[in-house]
């Protein structure tokens, strides 16, 4: 079973909203996000989401009130999102550790 962050999300019916995903806790202080991450709806619902702009952080971010460093944050737009549904998204992303770790975790957001 894949690990599920702590951190979520509402949304509304007509957001076009841009989801941050925090990685700080699970990165050494050494480590940062590398590559190109990718993003997953999961079953079921999964057929209404449309996920873009999919990117590692480049700057320092604020992410749910905390600062995110610089390569310890991802974040990607999502649409689609109808009322009352509960989603799941899976997001993949490499690291800089030696050899290269790649990490999965999902996400949960609902629409109300």
């Amino acid at each position: 079973m894949t690990i599920t962050f702590a951190q979520f999300y509402h949304l509304s019916p007509s957001d076009v909203e841009i989801i941050s995903v925090d990685y700080t806790d699970v990165l050494s202080s050494t480590e940062e996000l590398t590559g190109t991450p990718s993003v997953t709806a999961i079953a079921p619902n999964s057929t209404h989401l449309t996920f873009s702009n999919i990117a590692l952080s480049s700057t320092v971010t604020v992410i749910l009130g905390r600062e995110v460093a610089t390569a310890k944050a991802m974040s990607f737009k999502v649409i689609g999102q109808q009322l009352t549904y509960s989603y799941r998204a899976r997001v993949s992303v490499t690291t800089t550790s030696s050899p290269a770790r790649t990490l999965l975790r999902d996400l949960t957001f609902d629409c109300v």
